[in-house]
C-alpha cells in the first residue's frame, strides 16, 4: 500500500492549520477568563478595561463560531485579524498591567503571528471546497507577519538569557550537554598557582610536586629511600 503523496500531506497540514486557527478564539477567550479571574482574586486589573473587554471577547467568539461552521470564512478571518490587532493595541496603550521588555516581545510577536495566520486563512488556504481563487496579496501579507514573528523570536533567543535557557531546557537529552553561553560550564576556572614561601622552604605536600623544568623522577611519598654509604 502506497503512502500519502506530498500533495496529500500538504493538504492535510493546511486543513489542520485551518482547524486550529478557526477555533483559536474559543481557547483564547477561555484562557483570558481564567487569567483575569485569578487577577481579580488578588485585586489586579485586566489588560483591557472591563466594558471593552466583554465586547472584545464577544467579537472573538462570534468570528470563531462563523469560521468554525465555514460561513463566510474569509470575511470573518479578516474580522478576527482586525479584532486581535485592536485588542493587542488596546492592551498596549491601556497600561493596566506592566510587563517586562522581553515578555512584551514574546506577547506582541505572537499576536502578529496569529494575525498573519488569519490573513493566510482569509486568502483561501485550508478550504476543502474552494469556490474562489486564492488571494495572493492576502497570503503574502500574512507571510510577512509570520516572518516578523520569526525575526523577533531569533532576536530574543540571541539577546535574552531567559528565552535561550527555556529553549535549551526543552531540548531532548541531558541538559548538561547544552549549557548556555552564560552557564558556569563555559566560564574558565582561574588557575591557582602555589606560591613559594619566604626562605625557600617548601611545604611537605608541595615538596613532592615536580617544579617547572624538573624532569627527574620523584619517589613516591610512601616509599623509603635507602642511602648507601661507602661507595
Amino acid at each position: 500500500m502506497a503512502g500519502p503523496s506530498r500533495k496529500q500531506m500538504l493538504r492535510f497540514l493546511g486543513q489542520l492549520g485551518a482547524f486550529i486557527l478557526t477555533r483559536f478564539g474559543f481557547w483564547n477567550c477561555f484562557s483570558m477568563l481564567m487569567l483575569f479571574a485569578e487577577r481579580a482574586d488578588s485585586k489586579r486589573k485586566p489588560d483591557i478595561h472591563v466594558p471593552y473587554l466583554y465586547i472584545d471577547m464577544g467579537v472573538a467568539v462570534l468570528c470563531a463560531s462563523f469560521m468554525s461552521f465555514g460561513v463566510k470564512r474569509r470575511w470573518f478571518a479578516v474580522a478576527a485579524a482586525m479584532q486581535l490587532a485592536i485588542s493587542t493595541y488596546a492592551s498596549y496603550i491601556g497600561e493596566q498591567v506592566h510587563y517586562g521588555d522581553w515578555l512584551k516581545v514574546r506577547m506582541y510577536s505572537r499576536a502578529l503571528a496569529i494575525i498573519g495566520g488569519f490573513l493566510v486563512l482569509a486568502s483561501g488556504a485550508g478550504e476543502v471546497y474552494r469556490q474562489k481563487a486564492r488571494s495572493r496579496s492576502m497570503q503574502s501579507t500574512g507571510q510577512v507577519f509570520l516572518g516578523i514573528y520569526l525575526i523577533c523570536m531569533v532576536y530574543s533567543l540571541r539577546h535574552s538569557n531567559e528565552d535561550r535557557q527555556a529553549y535549551l531546557n526543552h531540548i531532548a537529552g541531558d541538559p548538561d550537554h547544552h549549557p548556555s553561553p552564560g552557564h558556569p560550564a563555559h566560564r574558565r576556572k582561574p588557575r591557582i598557582l602555589a606560591q613559594q614561601p619566604q626562605g625557600g622552604v617548601l611545604e611537605p605536600d608541595e615538596a613532592d610536586r615536580p617544579q617547572r623544568g624538573d624532569f627527574r623522577r620523584r619517589p613516591h611519598p610512601g616509599h623509603r629511600r635507602v642511602e648507601l654509604s661507602g661507595f
